[in-house]
Order: C-alpha cells, then structure tokens, then sequence
C-alpha cells in the first residue's frame, strides 16, 4: 500500500491509469497544452519532505500527471491545499469546489482559463479506484 503523494503512489497512479484506460498519457510534443494546473501541498507528512508539488496537464479529453523534472511547464493556475484536504479530495470524501468555497484551497493564476475547461475538470478522475483502494491516506 503506497503512502498518498509518496514517488511509490504516483508511480501505481501512473500505472493505474494506463491500466484502467482512464484518461491517461502524456503531453503530445508540438501541440499547445489545453490546460496546466499546478498543485502545491504544504505540510505534508515528514517522510515526504513537506512539501509535494506536482502538475495535472489537461490535454483536450486526456490527462496526465507529472512530477519532478516532468512537472516543469509553466501553470495556468496553481490549486494549493493542505495536505488534509488533497487527501480529502483525491479520496473523494470532498470535491475541489467545496475545498474553494470553504477555503481549504485556494487557485491563484489565469482563473479565467478554467470555465473553458469546466466539462473535462468535472469529469476528471486522476486517481483510479484501483489505486485508491490501495492508498494509505
């Protein structure tokens, strides 16, 4: 069981899309992003340094998540949230506007880019239930 934003967990999230058929696959080179959403998770527990950071690409119907090296194109909006409350929201206990409205979170960045992309944020489900049944939050 990989621990929630742990390198093991994006790795089985990776493979987990990629399996599942969910939207999965990188960015294709050349063509310009759809959207670029970065999140930031400050507190987050000792053995994952305390802070992760990592990036959603919404490629028109696909996504992908990148991290490290990968995750260095610049964001459209940046969503930043305790650790608590992505764990919340990739656990599906809460959704991401609950988060904003009740100001757990908070998006920063080109805000006016997101109605646009309003139908494949709402359908977007990174986090497949394969490997959120195996998740240690």
């Amino acid at each position: 069981m990989a621990c929630f934003l742990s390198p093991e967990w994006f790795g089985e999230l990776r493979a987990g899309e990629l399996q599942s058929g969910a939207a999965a696959g990188s960015p294709v080179e050349g063509h310009q992003l759809d959207l670029v959403v970065g999140i930031a998770v400050p507190g987050a527990p000792d053995v994952l340094g305390g802070e992760v950071r990592y990036q959603v690409v919404v490629n028109g119907p696909e996504a992908a998540v990148l991290t490290g090296p990968d995750a260095g194109r610049t964001a459209h909006v940046l969503l930043n949230a305790d650790y608590a409350t992505v764990a919340g929201i990739a656990s599906g206990r809460i959704s991401v506007l609950d988060a904003i409205s009740s100001g757990r979170a908070r998006i920063t960045g080109n805000t006016a880019a997101l109605p646009a992309h309003r139908s494949a944020l709402e359908a977007l489900d990174l986090v497949p239930p394969l490997v959120r049944a195996s998740t240690s939050f």
